[in-house]
């Protein structure tokens, strides 16, 4: 190539110069375009130690670590025994795929403006416990679930619900969600039987 830059009148030798640049600019440019199309949420997902994101929403380690927790919690509750490798990583596929439909149907929620009061809020820790405190057994009594001393544990100010507050308005918007979908799917005779 330098042969050909020496040999050749000024105007050649410019033109080749003009080329040699503007390669040079495109190839660089190219790399920085590239890294910065690597700096998605998923790059920055991951150096936070995110397990992934959805539609841009992180799903964390401990989302996830919840998740498995209580899908293992629910197979041994259904078998009686722990699990094996195999189910192991079933149940890991299971929970995963739990977080992703739970963000996709969060993101739906959202998109859709469907909100939660704190009046349903309420309502819906009267009537439905969160799992975690209908098995803990500060709730119990001989083993099954009581319903007077969690309704008790309720009207007691000095305890902290936030948490579980917090995770009825997460659920909530996606529990409306559904029951949309379900009120609007429109079944014949024959096919219900």
């Amino acid at each position: 190539m330098l042969q050909f830059l020496r040999m050749g009148n000024k105007r050649t030798k410019t033109l080749w110069w003009i080329l040699i640049i503007v390669t040079a600019v495109t190839f660089l440019g190219g790399f920085v375009f590239l890294v910065g199309v690597g700096l998605d949420t998923s790059l920055t997902a991951r150096s936070r130690g995110d397990m992934g994101t959805v539609n841009g929403a992180p799903i964390t380690r401990t989302d996830f670590a919840n998740a498995l927790n209580e899908q293992r919690q629910a197979f041994l509750q259904q078998t009686g025994s722990d699990d094996d490798p195999e189910e192991s990583r079933a149940l890991e596929t299971q929970a995963w795929r739990g977080l992703v439909t739970q963000q996709l149907l969060s993101a739906e929620a959202h998109r859709l403006g469907l909100k939660v009061t704190d009046r349903e809020v309420v309502l819906a820790l009267q009537s439905a416990p969160p799992p975690m405190l209908a098995q803990a057994q500060a709730f119990q009594t001989d083993g099954k679930f009581d319903p007077q001393k969690y309704v008790a544990a309720l009207k007691d100010p000095g305890n902290n619900w936030a948490p579980f507050e917090d995770l009825a308005r997460q659920q909530l918007p996606l529990r409306k969600l559904q029951e949309r979908l379900l009120a609007s799917l429109k079944l014949s005779e024959p096919e219900l039987r």
